[in-house]
């Protein structure tokens, strides 16, 4: 393919059909990605890289223009299939310092999916200061007219017990215009969201999206578990997007390469929908993550978790207390049983900052764990615990006999972080000790499952560097924090497949204080994401309705905890909203009632029951993406057999009186025009009604009572 755009004439080296989207080269050698026959001006060179002593050719907050990405001309290119998989391998270089990039693309036959890498070697003669390397660009986002005026964004702010707020503006409202022909330059600011500390997802979701007035929609994601960012703006009266992992402003990453060395960018994925918005991106987006992630049992059998943490012992186990948990766990049909935090500790100063060898707390246990464990066999499940790996307490003897290099260290000095100091996985001292402790917990214990916890944000990383015998420490000079922080990262997630590699049934939860690292550089790895620690089941319902925008909804824990002195309705709502993710059950079942426990075990009959169709189902949102205090939120899972719609109806107290609105309307486009038959699954006694508008494709739904909450099944054909 070949266009003119005035005197310069440009080939297509490589296209994605249902993205729309080509790699054009101009005469100069300068590679874009774009649709066809764009002006060439809105497009952005296929990878901006900032080097130190090259800046960029237009100063401002924007990472792109940059004087290196402009210089990168076309060398080669090739495609090789991967099974259903084409992958495309894009090579450019700088005649001027010498950096090579290679840009490999991954794409499938008639998905609408882009994943990008990038790898850039220095094969010039002298070295180079990294200081930002995208890992996907794309220009030439318009509205259907052309212009701006019809673009949203769409993106997610996240923090500790309030996950997945997902918000919109207008393009225009943060990306104004300028009056650019005016001033013959392009604006000087962008919008960004990026990550701080060792916390991916502590700020926002690395997840964000660009919708048209048409329904089209543009949906992006940074595969990082340290720093990433994206910024969006106007370039030439089109929209851009920029995809980053670590940078040296925003998380003090910059990585000297000399001369033969590479460095490899964090992946990052682009996904389009011409049509339905952002359900049918997240859609797209939902199986692309599963193409991702290892391959595990775990994402197949869902089997339902109790925990016995929230809201129930908090980190105070023993013996006495866990036995008739265990009992009842076991009755209402639990398949896993997890000891949370708690049984090492036997600190009359508490555990907090004494953590890291991990031993069993022998007042704790007087028997042994080992007969807790027994006893969770013996009930049919699967015993779990607890485990933070990655931290070392500040009063630990490991603080002490492990090498000083196998810590964080900053200026020299060990780095502290609320009474904990913090592994470098890089350190074969780190590795071997955390070897041991699995393989004690898993091998000789018998432990299936291990729920890995990450609650310190330790900062910008580590000044170690990795040493030449894959130890760390500073002999060839000290390190980027933020490449520390990057190297760290990505020891971890290998050290996290070689458990996998060595136990293949033992199964892995991502926590970090809940859903605080929640990125799919860990999903990828981990088969279950603890979505938050919120302990107010009316404050759950928005993070457990939009947790799949974030995690697959087999990969996405939601807690559901009843309790004795709860009401019927209370407990309903608490255990009806975990149904159409993973099940995190807790409570003190063993106390309750037999009406209140008879609810329980409904509920997790009912799960036993759908759970096959929730692993390859696809999110949808009839109400849109909740807002934090919304009082009517809805989710619903597309699956092959059926369509499951979860509804909440919540009195938070904001308005005198409460809610006094008990029905709703939601709308179902995928299933207009049928004959579809509602059926109330969960719970049982819920005084709920729903009526279908085949014509409108819409669903009326009354819920009588405030802070009550009904799973439907929307049946096509005749009813049962």
């Amino acid at each position: 393919m070949t266009s003119a755009v005035g005197t310069v004439e440009r080939s297509g080296i490589w296209a994605h059909q249902a993205l729309g989207l080509h790699a054009v080269v101009d005469a100069a050698g300068s590679v874009r990605l774009g649709a066809p026959g764009q002006d060439w001006a809105r497009l952005v060179p296929l990878v901006e890289v900032t080097v130190t002593g090259h800046g960029r050719m237009w100063s401002g907050e924007r990472f792109i223009e940059t004087v290196v990405g402009d210089r990168l001309a076309y060398r080669s290119h090739e495609t090789v299939q991967d099974g259903s998989l084409e992958r495309t391998t894009i090579r450019l270089a700088d005649p001027v310092t010498g950096l090579a990039a290679e840009v490999t693309l991954e794409a499938r036959p008639g998905a609408g999916f882009l994943r990008a890498r990038v790898r850039l070697v220095n094969e010039g003669g002298t070295p180079l200061r990294l200081e930002s390397v995208t890992t996907l660009t794309l220009g030439g986002i318009s509205d259907a007219d052309g212009g701006l005026d019809g673009l949203t964004l769409h993106w997610a702010d996240n923090d500790w017990l309030a996950e997945c707020r997902w918000r919109q503006a207008a393009f225009r409202d943060r990306i104004v215009p300028l009056s650019r022909s005016a001033h013959g330059h392009e604006g000087r600011g962008c919008f960004e969201r990026y990550s701080q500390g060792s916390w991916s997802t502590g700020r926002h979701l690395p997840v964000a999206a660009l919708t048209d007035s048409e329904g089209g929609a543009w949906l992006w994601q940074i595969e990082s578990s340290a720093g990433w960012r994206f910024e969006t703006g106007e370039r030439e009266g089109a929209a851009y997007v920029a995809l980053f992992g670590p940078d040296d402003v925003h998380h003090q990453w910059h990585h000297t390469l000399a001369p033969g060395e590479e460095f490899h960018t964090v992946p990052a994925v682009l996904v389009r929908a011409e049509s339905g918005g952002l359900d049918a991106a997240f859609g797209t987006l939902t199986d692309y993550r599963r193409s991702i992630r290892r391959d595990h049992p775990d994402h197949r059998t869902l089997p339902v978790i109790y925990n016995d943490y929230m809201n129930t012992l908090m980190g105070d186990p023993t013996t006495e207390r866990l036995l008739p948990l265990i009992e009842a766990a076991g009755t209402a049909g639990a398949e896993i049983f997890v000891i949370d935090a708690g049984w090492y500790d036997d600190d009359a100063q508490g555990w907090w900052d004494a953590v890291g060898a991990w031993d069993a707390a022998p007042n704790r246990f007087p028997g042994g764990i080992r007969e807790v464990l027994d006893a969770i066999g013996r009930h049919g499940m699967t015993p779990g615990l607890w485990l933070e790996p990655e931290v070392v307490g500040v009063r630990s003897p490991l603080a002490h006999t492990l090498p000083p290099e196998a810590f964080f260290q900053r200026g020299g000095l060990r780095v502290t972080e609320h009474g904990r100091h913090h592994l470098d996985l890089r350190h074969p001292a780190a590795r071997a000790h955390l070897d041991a402790v699995v393989d004690r917990l898993v091998g000789e214990w018998g432990v299936g499952y291990l729920k890995l916890d990450y609650n310190i944000n330790i900062g910008a990383g580590t000044e170690g560097v990795a040493g030449a015998e894959g130890g760390v420490g500073t002999a060839s000079g000290v390190g980027s924090a933020g490449a520390g922080l990057l190297g760290h990262h990505r020891a971890h997630l290998d050290w996290m497949n070689s458990l996998l590699d060595r136990y293949p049934h033992l199964v892995l939860e991502n926590c970090g204080s809940g859903g605080l690292r929640m990125d799919y550089a860990q999903l990828a790895v981990a088969q279950l994401q603890s979505t938050s620690d919120q302990q107010d089941p009316l404050r759950y319902p928005p993070i457990a309705a939009a947790a799949a925008t974030a995690a697959t909804p087999e990969q996405a824990a939601v807690w559901a905890y009843p309790q004795p002195d709860q009401s019927l309705d209370e407990i309903a709502f608490t255990l009806t909203g975990a149904l159409l993710g993973r099940v995190h059950l807790s409570g003190f079942l063993n106390l309750m009632s037999d009406e209140q426990f008879g609810l329980v075990r409904s509920a997790i009959s009912v799960y036993k029951d759908i759970r096959p169709q929730i692993s390859d189902a696809h999110p949808f949102w009839p109400l849109g993406l909740p807002s934090w205090e919304d009082t009517w939120i809805a989710h619903g899972l597309r699956g092959q057999e059926s369509t499951f719609l979860m509804i909440w109806r919540r009195d938070l107290g904001l308005s005198p009186g409460g809610p006094a609105d008990t029905t709703r309307t939601l709308t179902v486009p995928h299933l207009r025009g049928t004959s579809v038959h509602p059926t109330v699954l969960q719970p049982t006694t819920a005084d709920t009604s729903a009526e279908w508008n085949p014509a409108d494709g819409n669903l009326t739904v009354s819920l009588p009572r405030a802070n009550t909450a009904v799973l439907l099944r929307l049946s096509t054909g005749s009813p049962d």
